[in-house]
């Protein structure tokens, strides 16, 4: 018994613990699941195994699986989620066509968690701009569930869409600090 109980004997913690069990849970074997890979810098653009090192100085944690040479597909979560809620997705058939990738946004998940970096859009919108560059996917279809729709939002403010190719959004807020946002959440 590991003696940090967040934790196993292997020092791993609860998603490595069950990627090496094999746990039905975890990313399958075809995805690219990037552990202790080493970081990729902003002024590298080279493809990624691990975490990307983004403009703002935020290492993100990426996940990616699929066919490398089908359309690009970018899952953005929602607050207070990570990756991880796309797994299904990631874990699909959608795999044998589309290049599928998975981001923990700042401040969730494993990436990295500043102080006082969430009240400016731009650095949310430079975060996913990063992922696109730093994997370099062309065009891809960014798909937004919850608060991931105002991600997005921030995206297409900051960088228009010509870098992508479409936009998915999936049970997602657009609006925030308006009476039309506020009566959604009550």
């Amino acid at each position: 018994m590991s003696a940090d109980p967040t934790t196993d004997a292997e020092g791993r913690d609860a998603e490595e613990s069950a990627a090496a069990r094999g746990d039905p849970g975890s990313l399958p074997e075809t995805s690219r699941s990037f552990g202790d890979a080493p970081l990729l810098s902003a002024a590298d653009v080279a493809v990624s195994f691990g975490d990307l090192d983004v403009v703002s100085g935020v290492d993100l944690r990426v996940d990616e699986t699929g066919d490398p040479d089908g359309q690009a597909v970018l899952f953005i979560h929602g607050y207070s989620q990570s990756r991880l809620c796309w797994r299904r997705q990631l874990e699909s058939a959608l795999a044998e066509e589309f290049r599928l990738v998975a981001v923990d946004n700042r401040g969730h998940g494993r990436s990295d968690k500043p102080e006082g970096a969430y009240a400016d859009s731009t650095l949310w919108a430079e975060d996913v701009q990063s992922v696109i560059e730093g994997l370099g996917l062309d065009r891809p279809v960014l798909v937004g569930w919850s608060y991931g729709g105002l991600i997005i939002a921030d995206y297409l403010e900051a960088y228009g869409d010509e870098h992508i190719a479409g936009v998915n959004l999936v049970g997602a807020i657009s609006k925030n600090g308006t009476e039309d946002a506020l009566a959604v959440i009550g």
